[in-house]
């Protein structure tokens, strides 16, 4: 969908919401990027407060995909327990 369409559509009413919400796997690979040169700089302690809390940010963020994932996990394992 273009951006003109989305316009149009919005203009028209034909739509109301529109969900931008990035999947896990297109953040991936800027996760992954950065990461390293945020906890390199921390854990030299070479680092601003800004960094600090990028790091710490982008941290909970892994810990919020790991989390989910073991919950996914443990769903798929109680749905797929042999009788």
């Amino acid at each position: 969908m273009t951006t003109d369409q989305i316009q149009e559509g919005i203009k028209n009413g034909t739509i109301k919401t529109f969900d931008c919400t990035p999947t896990w796997l297109s953040l991936l690979p800027m996760l992954l990027e950065v990461y390293p040169v945020l906890y390199k700089k921390v854990r030299q302690k070479n680092c601003t407060e800004e960094v600090d809390k990028e790091y710490e940010h982008l941290r909970s963020e892994f810990k919020k995909m790991a989390i989910a994932a073991d919950k996914w996990n443990e769903h798929c394992k109680k749905i797929n327990k042999p009788s």
